[in-house]
């Protein structure tokens, strides 16, 4: 099963999706969730790279037409607390984010701001709050 994921999704970062692959993918993920293997998952002190998402936001590595190379890091001292790091190549843009989950569909997170840089150049912003609501729906 993870292999078919990587499969797919590796395809489907740099290109557009059909209905079919993406309902394929989504049925994957469902497979995986439906384990309980990610119920008690510890993110503090990992990194994990996106491969896939339903989500237009920016920060999941998709401007206009530029697709990006999203990771997000966890730092191990840093409860709560993850970095998302979208790299374009000459363009990169970190993320710093609180999050909590108050319910297992829902994740809030208050970004704090986010740094764009161009080569040696670095821009830093405050950045808004938002929640996210994980809807495994197709």
């Amino acid at each position: 099963m993870q292999q078919q994921y990587q499969h797919h999704s590796g395809k489907l970062k740099q290109a557009a999706w059909s209905e079919e692959q993406a309902k394929h993918i989504d049925d994957l993920i469902k497979q995986l969730e439906s384990t309980g293997q990610l119920d008690d998952l510890d993110l503090t002190g990992s990194t994990w790279r996106l491969l896939y998402t339903t989500s237009k936001a920016s920060s999941s590595g998709k401007i206009g037409p530029f697709i990006g190379r999203v990771t997000q890091v966890f730092p191990e001292d840093s409860r709560g607390q993850y970095v998302n790091k979208v790299d374009f190549g000459l363009v990169k843009a970190d993320l710093l984010a609180n999050y909590n989950t108050p319910q297992r569909d829902r994740i809030n997170v208050a970004f704090e701001w986010i740094r764009f840089m161009l080569g040696p150049l670095s821009f830093k912003k405050v950045a808004p709050i938002c929640d996210w609501l994980l809807d495994n729906k197709v």
